[in-house]
């Protein structure tokens, strides 16, 4: 009987919540790093969008 190397079963992790404090870190680091590259593009669209949403009257 032959054994496949390439073969295996994938089975999904059990699911672990994740602490409150450690998901909130992981949000505000995901939403800092887009803002980071988000903020590398020239786009004079975007940026009038931000200065619009960001103006307070």
């Amino acid at each position: 009987m032959t054994t496949c190397l390439d073969c295996a079963i994938i089975r999904h992790p059990p699911r672990t919540p994740l602490a409150p404090a450690r998901r909130r870190r992981l949000t505000l680091q995901f939403a800092m790093q887009a803002a980071t590259r988000l903020n590398r593009f020239e786009m004079p669209q975007v940026e009038h969008a931000v200065k619009t949403a960001l103006r307070v009257e």
